[in-house]
């Protein structure tokens, strides 16, 4: 399970719809993670930083922005 206690989002290109739309997917998309094995329980902070394909859906950025988390976590000790 991952706990956020905090989310910044800094987008461009999306309504201010989109936006909270992205943010409820996340939520739901990071609800169903399950952390890597070696992967820390705690964690100060975390910046994801992604290049979505031109036109991208709000579900394949929150679909992006989770696997960049998930490889992120995988490399922590």
């Amino acid at each position: 399970m991952i706990t956020v206690d905090r989310l910044s989002l800094q987008l461009s290109g999306l309504s201010e719809e989109e936006g909270r739309k992205l943010v409820r997917m996340l939520a739901e998309d990071l609800e169903m993670v399950t952390l890597p094995a070696n992967g820390s329980e705690a964690m100060a902070s975390v910046s994801v930083n992604i290049t979505p394909p031109s036109g991208a859906s709000v579900k394949t950025l929150s679909n992006l922005i989770v696997a960049d988390l998930l490889r992120q976590l995988d490399r922590i000790p």
